[in-house]
């Protein structure tokens, strides 16, 4: 019998949210330099956006807001993993608004986001499609298939609204996405790490229509 209960995240998992992130990325500096000359501004900037997130996903009238999914383990009750994803009807509709600045970030930051923007707008164009933001989960409980059941909840969703859905990927998750129904249709970055740059594969799934 499975330990993981997928449900809708509540204002009250803004925290562990934010904790999560911050166990499973490790040391942000990479996509947020300047997170460490004050974490307890980043800690509080985090919960307040997962907070809004929250709260907007309980208030929306319409269902492309976006939303965090969590994986509460039912034997402590923890969170085991995250993921945010969004429904987009059509992402070329509007101009893409060149962002100057990241949140605790800086120019290169700032640059990787409008590629991944520019990357997904390039790809999906016009199609209405889930954009999963992030999926992380919490290092006590990798590899015990935390990922995979809100992965699993996500394509169950994807399926029933004929959706396609798109991610970035790191390098060494490729190989777990591409298990789940993903294929790689490309990069996007480079990605700003404290050693270098990689370029991020995108990856996409298609809906399963015999579902």
């Amino acid at each position: 019998m499975s330990n993981w209960k997928v449900r809708l995240a509540q204002a009250s998992d803004a925290e562990p949210i934010a904790q999560v992130e911050s166990d499973a990325f490790g040391d942000p500096s990479y996509i947020y330099p300047r997170a460490l000359k004050d974490p307890k501004e980043f800690r509080a900037w985090q919960m307040d956006s997962n907070l809004s997130v929250i709260r907007d996903a309980e208030n929306a009238a319409s269902s492309t807001t976006m939303t965090w999914l969590v994986v509460e383990n039912t034997t402590d009750s923890r969170l085991a993993a995250i993921l945010r994803f969004e429904r987009v009807q059509n992402l070329v509709a509007t101009p893409h608004v060149l962002i100057i600045d990241a949140p605790f970030g800086g120019p290169e930051q700032a640059a990787f986001l409008n590629a991944m923007t520019l990357t997904r707008r390039k790809i999906m164009g016009t199609q209405p499609h889930i954009y999963v933001y992030v999926l992380a989960t919490h290092p006590d409980y990798q590899r015990r298939g935390a990922a995979s059941a809100v992965l699993d909840h996500m394509r169950r969703i994807a399926d029933e609204d004929n959706l396609p859905m798109y991610l970035e990927s790191s390098p060494i998750g490729v190989g777990m996405y591409d298990k789940m129904g993903f294929k790689e249709v490309g990069s996007t970055g480079p990605f700003p790490l404290t050693h270098g740059q990689v370029m991020v594969p995108v990856m996409v799934r298609e809906p399963d229509r015999r579902s």
